[in-house]
């Protein structure tokens, strides 16, 4: 990852010296962006370039500003048990209004089953592919699916009702690949289906500030995680909001029953880790 890392070094060079150096210092920065030697060393077992990684590691942190719908591209792919199925309604309906959600600056509807009640809605198949594991370059997230699910605690990006960047932790039950035919053409989705975490009302009970994954990606530090954090145990509910899109996964995280001084009940103690690709 140290031609990654190289290239962020460049991107991050090239944002803070667009207004101090000349238009011919700038080009030649991106100039040497764009030279890659990704048939070299590491990261010539990969078949994604670091344009497409960089992007992605950036995703969970841009998401005031991109709608994220889980069918933008992935260094990665599906690895370990795969296998179609045919979801049942009830999953299918939620499927639906995942999509109607994360489609609704567009207006799309949806449907499945025989009955078409809008001309214009698109049809949703209900044929699925499901893994119990996605490998992202070196770093892999599990699922309950696997034998031990230490790797399926995650920490997911979101918007509160401020539009503040947030991060809630979840445990992946399974990934999920679903394609669609939108007017633009056959849409592939990469989504995951959760349990969350319930807040804590001491979630900052150890108050250790974190540094790095408590930033969002402009710097502004806004609701970051914390070393260590109070959640209470995750829940099984099958809804809309338990379907996410890949692509907002922030990092992985450690887990431990906890009982604070005087509770009458445990909490989970929730520890972010470093993403193994990083940048």
């Amino acid at each position: 990852m140290n031609v990654i890392n190289r290239q962020f070094i460049l991107q991050y060079t090239i944002s803070i010296t667009k207004s101090s150096f000349s238009k011919e210092i700038t080009e030649s920065f991106i100039n040497l962006r764009a030279f890659q030697q990704e048939n070299k060393g590491t990261m010539a077992k990969y078949n994604f370039t670091i344009q497409e990684a960089l992007y992605f590691k950036n995703l969970p942190f841009q998401i005031s500003q991109l709608n994220i719908r889980g069918c933008e591209p992935i260094p990665g792919e599906f690895i370990g048990s795969t296998y179609e199925t045919t979801m049942t309604k009830s999953l299918i309906n939620c499927l639906i209004n995942y999509y109607e959600r994360v489609y609704a600056d567009i207006g799309y509807k949806f449907y499945s089953g025989c009955k078409q009640q809008d001309k214009h809605a698109i049809f949703v198949s209900p044929s699925i592919i499901c893994a119990s594991t996605l490998q992202i370059a070196d770093e892999r997230f599990g699922s309950q699916m696997c034998r031990s699910d230490l790797s399926a605690n995650v920490m997911v990006a979101f918007l509160d009702n401020e539009d503040n960047i947030e991060y809630w932790p979840t445990t992946i039950q399974y990934f999920l690949k679903h394609s669609v035919v939108l007017p633009q053409g056959n849409t592939e989705h990469i989504l995951a289906m959760v349990d969350w975490y319930g807040k804590h009302s001491k979630k900052d009970h150890f108050d250790i500030s974190r540094q790095g994954l408590s930033k969002t990606f402009n710097g502004v530090v806004k609701n970051g995680m914390k070393h260590v954090e109070l959640w209470k145990p995750s829940t099984r509910k099958l809804s809309h909001e338990n379907i996410i899109p890949i692509q907002r996964i922030v990092c992985q995280f450690m887990k431990s029953n906890y009982c604070p001084q005087n509770a009458r009940t445990n909490s989970i103690a929730v520890i972010p880790l470093n993403r193994r690709f990083f940048i």
